[in-house]
């Protein structure tokens, strides 16, 4: 709750102004959020500067953790804390090796099943992980409310994929209103990209998420720092303060500098501490 809490005062909706001081803070990566680190604000400012993460290393190697708590082998995660279509997740493994393990199910209209001809409207619940019904019928269809959002018309019970913030899903319903913010629209759910939940090894080593082009909610893939890396030496003379730095394997960067890492299509760089923030660039061909 503290950290919920804090991250509202933050004003850590992505690319939302902060009502105190008119300020617009930028998009945070959501690994900080999902992984419990706290921000770190300075005084008279809005927006954080960098983030206090915990000490995974010293995580209790024969326990699993997420969101606060520690889960023995076997123990499985209550319904409510499970990944939509991820349900199931149980803590697994011997000794020191223990990670969370979840089911993923796999809906018949991912794939074509049962579309119904391309007039029909899939019905979706804000928690379901499948579609819950078919609307085909004409009168019934044309029954259903209509929802307008960024450019787009979605029908009653469709999902709503916002573009601005993908860290949400919303469905659209007959009391949708563009104008209430996603955090606090009932009809919007945000999503948990695991961060925590599958990649709290990969954090643990070190490795940082790679996110696709501008987004920084969930990632494609983990980067794990290599002997080859280096600090790009064209990114000394635009650094910024060295108050907080970001430390990537036996690297460590001020705010502005990146990481020469010998791959065409990722970035890495040191936006908000502690960790580096690496992007896979759009349109780009290894």
């Amino acid at each position: 709750m503290f950290l919920k809490i804090t991250f509202l005062v933050a004003c850590l909706i992505a690319l939302s102004a902060c009502e105190e001081c008119n300020e617009t803070c930028p998009t945070i990566p959501r690994q900080y959020e999902e992984l419990g680190c706290k921000p770190v604000i300075p005084k008279g400012q809005c927006c954080p500067t960098s983030f206090e993460c915990p000490d995974f290393n010293k995580y209790d190697k024969t326990k699993c953790y997420y969101k606060g708590k520690t889960y023995a082998s076997g123990e499985s995660l209550p319904d409510d804390l499970n990944p939509r279509c991820q349900p199931g997740c149980r803590c697994s493994g011997y000794g020191e090796n223990l990670s969370f393990v979840c089911a993923h199910v796999d809906c018949p209209e991912f794939f074509g099943g049962g579309r119904g001809g391309p007039e029909c409207v899939s019905q979706y619940n804000l928690d379901s992980c499948c579609r819950s019904k078919l609307v085909c019928d004409d009168k019934e269809i044309k029954a259903l409310a209509k929802c307008e959002f960024e450019g787009k018309s979605y029908k009653e019970g469709q999902r709503i994929y916002p573009e601005k913030d993908s860290c949400y899903s919303c469905i659209c319903a007959k009391d949708w209103d563009p104008s209430v913010p996603l955090s606090k629209n009932k009809n919007c759910k945000k999503y948990d990209c695991g961060h925590e939940l599958r990649h709290l090894d990969d954090v643990k080593k070190g490795c940082v998420p790679v996110f696709f082009g501008d987004e920084r909610c969930c990632s494609i893939q983990y980067r794990c720092p290599q002997k080859t890396d280096s600090v790009d030496s064209a990114s000394l003379r635009t650094a910024g303060s060295t108050d907080t730095q970001c430390k990537y394997g036996d690297l460590t960067l001020n705010v502005g500098q990146e990481v020469k890492t010998g791959e065409k299509c990722v970035k890495c760089k040191c936006d908000i501490p502690p960790m580096v923030t690496c992007s896979k660039v759009k349109d780009c061909q290894d």
